[in-house]
This record gives C-alpha cells, structure tokens and sequence, in this order.
C-alpha cells in the first residue's frame, strides 16, 4: 500500500496580499504612533542639536521625550543665564514643560541632556529658552531651539 504524498499548499496571491497588507500596517501603526521632531539650528548655540519624541499612550496621553547635545552651560551664554525651559505650545496656550538643568550631574561631558514628560495636550510645538528662573510661566526672548509644528 502506498503512503499518501503531503505536499505544501503554496500560497495564493491573495494570501500574500493580505499578508503584505498587514505588515503595512502594522509597521504604520508603529511608525505613525510616534513623531521624532528635530530642532531646528539654532543662532544663539549654534552647536546645539536635538529632537523631540512625541507619542500617545495607552491613557490617551502624549509622553514627551526631549534629547539635546551640545548644550553649552547656562552661565557661558550671553548673557549668563540660571536655567534651560522646555516649553510646548498646544491649543494656542504656551505651558512650561520644566527645566534642563546646566550642572554635571544632567549635562555629561559629552554635552547630551534628556527630558521627559506626559500631557494631556498634543503639543503643537516644542521649545527651550534660556531663563533666570525655571519656574516662570512666560518664555523669554532668549530662544535656544524650536522645533517646526509637531503633526
């Protein structure tokens, strides 16, 4: 008696259309879910480089990931200066986000910073300021970087 032969069905071009239809989007959904923003060069700190990271949660909240690199000290600008804001700007309302920092212990060596934060609001923009104080709730004229409008 002879063994009955198993062969692999192939796949038919509508299997694979549907599955190259969900690995497109798949990886949308992964790609579009977060948005890197770079900042643009600045002309105070021209050195300075960065981007921001904007992503809704599972909370339908938008989690906020600052990087900056070559970030010079806050008591080199000109002039000296106490702290970094970070701001957005969302809903036509201007929100200070925090500070960055300028000590050892935030800036490495190496001149890199991270920032993070949650909201409610989709940011619009993001933006830092050189300050004399951190908690203030109007950005000064002393802009460091900007990023382009946030989609």
């Amino acid at each position: 008696m002879q063994q009955p032969t198993i062969t692999k069905a192939k796949p038919t071009l509508v299997t694979k259309i549907i599955i190259t239809s969900i690995a497109l989007f798949l990886f949308a959904c992964m790609h579009g879910c977060s948005s890197k923003n770079y900042f643009a060069v600045s002309e105070s700190t021209p050195a300075a480089r960065g981007y921001v990271k904007v992503k809704r949660d599972n909370n339908k909240n938008y989690s906020i990931q600052v990087q900056v690199y070559n970030l010079a000290e806050v008591a080199r600008l000109q002039p000296p200066q106490s702290t970094y804001v970070v701001w957005m700007e969302a809903d036509n309302t201007t929100v200070n986000l925090g500070q960055i920092k300028s000590d050892n212990n935030f800036l490495s060596k190496k001149l890199k910073a991270k920032f993070s934060t949650a909201t409610v609001f989709k940011p619009t923009r993001i933006y830092i300021t050189a300050e004399t104080l951190g908690t203030t709730t109007i950005p000064s004229n002393y802009l460091i970087l900007t990023t382009k409008n946030i989609k």
